[in-house]
């Protein structure tokens, strides 16, 4: 199983949406700026920015003058909130092994089953994670970039 990148990308979204906000006010950002602070192609960012948006958690507006931003205030919004937005609900953290069992070994006919309450006790323990931090904990972390020499 591969680590995804979606995640980090629309927390830095929105955390880029929420920073604009509170120096701006209700700014529209467009995805060629958050992709530029990403470090990411236009097309990745409006890709997550249609999760977040169908999950409400930004709104967007087309065309010159638009982009988009926050649907509501970031301290309404938890990583839990951005989490489900862009992995699908409840996307699981570890994932069982893809390959047929092997009906002659005890272990292989018994792997799932041993590892379900771990694997379900993990899922908790992220969501849970998430759901305590909001966007507004991870905007207060932002740092101005070091000066250029």
């Amino acid at each position: 199983m591969a680590a995804t990148t979606r995640f980090a990308i629309a927390v830095h979204a929105a955390t880029a949406l929420a920073h604009r906000a509170q120096r701006e006010g209700t700014a529209w950002v467009g995805s060629p700026a958050l992709a530029e602070s990403i470090g990411t192609n236009p097309v990745v960012v409006r890709r997550i920015v249609m999760s977040l948006a169908g999950a409400g958690l930004i709104e967007s507006q087309p065309g010159r003058g638009g982009g988009s931003r926050l649907a509501r205030p970031a301290k309404a919004i938890t990583l839990a909130d951005i989490y489900r937005a862009v992995e699908g609900g409840n996307s699981p953290v570890l994932a069982h092994n893809p390959n047929p069992t092997n009906p002659g070994c005890a272990v292989s006919c018994s792997m799932h089953d041993a590892l379900a309450p771990v694997f379900t006790e993990v899922d908790a323990a992220v969501e849970s994670a998430l759901d305590r931090t909001t966007l507004a904990d991870v905007v207060a972390r932002v740092r101005p970039p070091p000066a250029r020499v």
